[in-house]
């Protein structure tokens, strides 16, 4: 092991940006010298969608399904006692980051289940809410939107560390908004239970035009997470594509340009909790994640 723990350190970083995230987190334990270039931002490994599936306590952790790897992944959170214990219920995701809530104590917490960081907030309020949304994640700068089911919005940002107590009232109907890389805003409308419907922003006209091709980009939706991801260079992904859980619970992929639904997998999940808490269809537990090492 010492003649491989002494590799130079751009033949290591080459190997790590071609690693999927969980060959990188075991290639990260293999030694400290390998450790400490893991820890590099220059060298990143190959970034894929996972689809977090419903939590449940054998065995302890999070339970991810990839979609290049086309198998599960399981990854202990930090603080596992401490999520499961008190209902902690995953409901958001961005740039890496999972958002938790507790409905016992009606607090949210932050959590890198990759790099093993955690960012407690203080309590919101409520016990319930529509939805949560992480905006402009980073180390130091977030914005955390809370949608609750009378048309409140409350915001949290990061500094400072609370609650402003005016809330917003919005008049508008919330649909699934994913921005593009290119910073493009595509609409996403759910027809039928295997149909979707994708428009696009017309900057000039402000104006939204149906279309049925995106390019090389792949959507993908749930009911509290949705994004846009480019498909190329990603085994097993394919373009133009809406990635969703079906009534069944598979996971499916609807081709655009074709109107047409594929299988892509049948998801293995395990039993899951039955608490007052998880009152919805079992396919809006899934949520789409995008890990991030840093």
């Amino acid at each position: 092991m010492a003649d491989w723990a002494t590799l130079q350190t751009d033949i290591v970083g080459i190997i790590i940006k071609k690693l999927a995230i969980p060959d990188y987190i075991r290639f990260r334990a293999v030694c400290t010298s390998w450790n400490h270039v893991c820890k590099d931002v220059s060298y990143s490994p190959r970034v894929d969608p996972w689809l977090m599936l419903p939590q449940n306590p054998n065995p302890p952790g999070a339970q991810f399904f990839c979609i290049p790897e086309r198998k599960n992944q399981n990854i202990r959170l930090p603080s596992t006692a401490s999520f499961f214990g008190s209902v902690w219920a995953p409901v958001g995701s961005l740039n890496g980051w999972l958002i938790y809530f507790s409905q016992t104590y009606g607090t949210m917490q932050l959590v890198n289940p990759i790099s093993g960081s955690q960012i407690q907030l203080p309590p919101i309020g409520r016990r319930t809410f529509a939805k949560a949304k992480l905006l402009e994640m980073n180390e130091r700068n977030f914005i955390v939107v809370v949608l609750y089911g009378d048309e409140k919005v409350e915001l949290w940002a990061e500094p400072p560390r609370a609650w402003p107590d005016e809330e917003v009232t919005h008049q508008w109907r919330f649909r699934c908004l994913v921005e593009t890389p290119a910073g493009d805003l595509i609409r996403v409308k759910r027809q039928s239970q295997n149909k979707f419907a994708v428009c696009t922003l017309d900057k000039g006209t402000f104006s939204w035009v149906e279309t049925d091709n995106i390019g090389d980009l792949a959507l993908f939706v749930s009911h509290y997470s949705s994004f846009c991801f480019p498909a190329k260079d990603h085994p097993n992904l394919k373009a133009n594509c809406i990635y969703f859980i079906d009534i069944h619970n598979n996971l499916c992929a609807f081709n655009l340009e074709h109107s047409t639904k594929e299988l892509v997998e049948t998801l293995e999940i395990g039993p899951v909790r039955n608490d007052h808490y998880y009152r919805r269809p079992q396919r809006d537990q899934l949520l789409w994640f995008i890990p991030s090492p840093k």
